[in-house]
């Protein structure tokens, strides 16, 4: 694991790994990858489940495609009922890049 403290005395050093490190970040395009898509043939609105794998790192299992009221597919994570019969989701996406990556990359996966 690089520690700063021990680079302090090298800048340059310090800046080339830096760059080093932004460049691979930059160079990972796809951040959400989907490894596996199980469609469903029922008249269930939920029409497939996916198993999608988070930068190259986190596998999540259990992604739906849902078909809404008015035909419209969107993307949900899984989720599981508690005790008190509410269904909450059991994975958690924080920022709004990783769900749109999410469902453009879900949806592609469901529309080929």
């Amino acid at each position: 694991m690089l520690t700063l403290e021990r680079h302090t005395k090298e800048p340059k050093k310090l800046k080339q790994i830096l760059n080093s490190v932004i460049g691979n970040l930059k160079r990972r395009e796809t951040m959400v990858t989907v490894s596996s898509l199980h469609r469903l043939n029922n008249s269930s609105q939920v029409k497939a489940f996916a198993d999608v794998i988070f930068y190259q790192q986190v596998l999540v299992k259990g992604v739906k495609v849902i078909e809404s009221k008015d035909n419209t597919l969107f993307v949900a994570m899984p989720s599981q009922k508690s005790k008190d019969g509410k269904w909450s989701d059991t994975v958690a996406l924080l920022d709004k890049v990783s769900k749109e990556q999410l469902r453009i990359a879900v949806l592609k996966a469901y529309n080929t």
